[in-house]
């Protein structure tokens, strides 16, 4: 698993990948729920990629302050063992 080696603490390795499941599937759970009450409020689909625009500027800003992660906590790419079937 890639992500294993980004995260901050290994001995809480579990608590942070259901953090990230979390923050990786609840804009799919929340948006269909609150789409329906743009629509009826807004003016139509302007309004929803209004709103969907606001948000993703704040997820913009709001990424910013993500600390980032050393190169040496990268794994290399393994080299493929396999050669390239020649061209005929």
């Amino acid at each position: 698993m890639r992500n294993r080696g980004m995260l901050p603490d290994q001995d809480k390795v579990a608590k942070d990948l259901g953090v990230l499941n979390i923050a990786s599937a609840l804009p799919f759970s929340i948006a269909p729920a609150i789409a329906p009450a743009i629509l009826a409020i807004g003016t139509g689909y302007g309004a929803l990629y209004a709103v969907a625009g606001v948000c993703a500027v704040i997820g913009a800003f709001a990424i910013l302050r993500v600390r980032g992660v050393p190169i040496t906590l990268i794994a290399p790419a393994r080299p493929s063992s396999r050669r390239p079937a020649p061209v005929s």
